[in-house]
Formats: C-alpha cells, sequence, structure tokens
C-alpha cells in the first residue's frame, strides 16, 4: 500500500491463485485498489475497463486497474506521481507496468508483451530462462528521489527493482524503459527495496535475515546538484528546486542558468549562484513560474545550469495548463523531452494519456502544427507511427520545430502536450 500524490491510497492484490479473479469486475482480486484515506471509494474512479463486460458496483468500485496476476511490490514516484507495478509472472515472464486509471494488464490472457489492443503492456520484462537479466520474481521497486541524495547524479530519478530467485538489484530509466543496468547481484532472496531519508538504498534480504543499507562511499566528484531533475507546476503558481556543489570548491564556483526555447513563457530567476568553499552545500532557490495564457496546452521548459569545468545540469519544466475543462484528460510527451537534439530515420515520438475515469481514445500527433498521425488505441500509450522508432527526422530542416501530443477521451475532452526540439541532421 501507499499514498499517491492525489491523496488516495493504492492497495495492490493479487489474484489468490484463481486466475480467473483477474478479469472480473465481481471481486477485487488480481486488481490496484484505490481509495480514500477514511475507506470511502472516490468518485472519479474508473467504472468500466477494455476487454471487461460490465460495470463496477458496491465496493468493487475501490477497483482502478485490472488483469493482474501477483503485483507483488509497486512504488510511487515522489515528484510526478508516477506509478510502477511489478507484477510476478508465472511460467514465463516478469513485468513493470506503468499505473493508470481503467488499465488492464491482461493477466491470465496474456503474460509479458500482448499486442492485444484491450491491454497496456508492461514497460519492461525478463524472462525466467533466457535474456539478460532473468529471473522468476520481481520483488522491491523503489524510484531514487530522495530529498538528501547521496548517490551520484546519473542514479537519479532511476527506478531499481530486485529478483528474488536471481538475488539481483538493477535499474532503468522510466523516460526510456527498453534496457536495464545491474546495480547489485549476490543478495539472498531480497523482498523489498526502500530508498532512505539519508539517500541510501535499502534492501530486505529474506535469506539473511538483514535490512541491508547501500550508501555511497566513493570520491565525490564536483558537480552542481538539483534537488530534482523535473517539476510540475501549474500556470500561474511556482515550484522550487534546490541547488547546491556536491563538495567544496577551492575557489568560488558561479553556476549560471540558461532557459532553452519554449513555445510558453516559464521564467525562472535568478541566473546565476555563487557557491564558496563556506556555503556549498547551504541550498539555493531556484523557482519556476508559468505565466498565465489562453491556450489549452500543458507546456514545458528546459532550463542549464552551467559553471566553467563542470557538466551541466539539466531541470525540465512542465506547466499544466489550468483553462481545461475539469477532468479533462492530459497529455504528457514522454521522447523526446523538450530541448533534446533529435535526427535521423528512427527517432522516437510518444507520449502518455492520463486521465481520471474517463477512456481515452486515441492520440494526435503534430509537428509544427501539421497533423502527422493518430494512433487509436485505449492503452494511454501513444506513439507518432503506432510504434517505438518511426518518426523519420530527415524531411525536416535543420534547426527547433514545435511537437504536439492531443489526446481525447470518450466525452470528447481534449489534454494536449507542446515541447520544442532541434532536428540536427
Amino acid at each position: 500500500m501507499h499514498f499517491g500524490l492525489d491523496g488516495k491510497l493504492y492497495i495492490a492484490v493479487g489474484e489468490n491463485g484463481q486466475a480467473a479473479n483477474a478479469q472480473s469486475l465481481s471481486n477485487r482480486l488480481g486488481k490496484m485498489l484505490r481509495i480514500n484515506s477514511d475507506g470511502s471509494i472516490p468518485e472519479n474512479n474508473p467504472q468500466s475497463f477494455p476487454g471487461v463486460a460490465g460495470r463496477t458496483t458496491g465496493e468493487n468500485r475501490a477497483i482502478w486497474a485490472l488483469g493482474l496476476r501477483n503485483p507483488f511490490t509497486f512504488a510511487v514516484q515522489p515528484l510526478t506521481g508516477e506509478i510502477m507495478i511489478n507484477d510476478v509472472g508465472e511460467n514465463s515472464f516478469e513485468e513493470i507496468n506503468r499505473g493508470g486509471s481503467g488499465r488492464n494488464y491482461g493477466w491470465p490472457i496474456s503474460e509479458g508483451p500482448s499486442s492485444n489492443h484491450n491491454f497496456s503492456s508492461p514497460i519492461f520484462t525478463y524472462q525466467h530462462l533466457r535474456g539478460t537479466p532473468t529471473g522468476c520474481a520481481i520483488t522491491g521497486g523503489a524510484f531514487y528521489n530522495p530529498a538528501n541524495q547521496k548517490f551520484p547524479h546519473p542514479y537519479l530519478g532511476k527506478y531499481f527493482f530486485s529478483d528474488y530467485c536471481s538475488g539481483w538489484i538493477r535499474y532503468l530509466d522510466p523516460a526510456d524503459p527498453k534496457f536495464s543496468t545491474e546495480f547489485d547481484n549476490g543478495l539472498t532472496l531480497p523482498t523489498d527495496l526502500d530508498v532512505g531519508p539519508d539517500g541510501s538504498l535499502n534492501y530486505l534480504d529474506r535469506g539473511t535475515g538483514r535490512v541491508v543499507s547501500i550508501r555511497y562511499t566513493g570520491t565525490t566528484a564536483q558537480a552542481i546538484l538539483l534537488s530534482s531533475s523535473q517539476a510540475e507546476v501549474i500556470e500561474g503558481q511556482s515550484a522550487v528546486t534546490s541547488i547546491t556543489l556536491a563538495k567544496a570548491p577551492a575557489t568560488n564556483v558561479v553556476v549560471n542558468v540558461t532557459g532553452t526555447r519554449t513555445p510558453g513563457t516559464i521564467i525562472g530567476p535568478p541566473s546565476s549562484f555563487t557557491f564558496t568553499p563556506k556555503n556549498w552545500n547551504i541550498s539555493q532557490t531556484f523557482r519556476v513560474s508559468p505565466s498565465q495564457d489562453i491556450n489549452l496546452f500543458d507546456e514545458s521548459a528546459t532550463f542549464r545550469f552551467l559553471a566553467p569545468g563542470l557538466a551541466s545540469t539539466r531541470l525540465w519544466v512542465n506547466a499544466i495548463d489550468d483553462d481545461k475543462p475539469a477532468r479533462a484528460p492530459r497529455a504528457l510527451i514522454a521522447m523526446p523531452r523538450n530541448a533534446d537534439v533529435v535526427s535521423g530515420t528512427k527517432a522516437e515520438f510518444f507520449g502518455n494519456a492520463f486521465s481520471e475515469g474517463h477512456l481515452v481514445l486515441s492520440s494526435r500527433f503534430f509537428i509544427d502544427g501539421v497533423l502527422q498521425f493518430t494512433d487509436i488505441n485505449n492503452t494511454n500509450h501513444y506513439h507518432l507511427g503506432g510504434d517505438h522508432n518511426l518518426w523519420d527526422t530527415t524531411g525536416l530542416t535543420n534547426g527547433w520545430h514545435r511537437l504536439s501530443m492531443r489526446v481525447v477521451d470518450e466525452r470528447g475532452f481534449v489534454g494536449a502536450h507542446r515541447i520544442m526540439v532541434y532536428v540536427q541532421n
């Protein structure tokens, strides 16, 4: 069980050894449930699910998503509220599924990747007997976004997971989850992962009966550290990111901030920060403030933090439009990200829809305001061309271009997101 950023309690429940439970609306087994903190059921929970006849009633209105076998662990991203569900497979695949209202993850009709349009395929799988990695039971799951970051910056925002049988911990990038990287091995029946308030990664090792804490003890290279690499803020409001250095500098370090080209007005003062040998670890504040506008787009900006001799660090900001109708769906372009450089004939252009209780039916993809493709499905995951790596950028001039994604739900309500990217062929 975990509370989401919406204040609701999310509960993962296995199918209790009866596979048919996972596709039934007459029970709460093989499901993700969502309830209020007082035990009541939110009015905006979904009542219907793709591929399943009927609608939920009574206590079964708590069902938020279904089609799961054994969602042994799940995690909530502490900055964005994104949910990752680890579903233990039966014979073939272990799955990581992106959580979403009204989704059907397919069990027992499918295990692992599925082409069935009713099912939301996992964002990452591994098999029991072949490939890399292998395992038999995905257990722990945790996002590395602590308030007190201790691991080197490349680990920030990554999703960590473990396998009970193979005894390893791996991580992946939620924005590009096709691949995973080994972090540790030789564990004895790991059953859970958690990130501690001190920035350590902790795991429960059932085989030895211990809780083990993994801390970073290497030599710290100098770097610009942000409290988060991404932020979401509603138009007219503001969000704060804290900045420090990784270690004491020999002399003063001036960190300059530059903003990339963006379709909206998202400002972020101040434009520079000075760190000394005495104040290097005292947080300084960078505040982003999207201005009010009359369009219906969520918009993005990217800020780069630079200092001589140091690698630059980026902050991605999504400004949430406040002019849309209540409970309209949201669109979010996952790849590329705002200000990315893109090239070639197999670039990525895909994203996700987020909706509370209403089915999203399609997404339209635009480049410089011109419709390029409509992806029709109700999985809440959409691609230009219908699949990954199908964007041919070679027909565009080199330079800045505007990408837009517009999702439409069953009521005809629209959610839209736009970004700017730089084409360099």
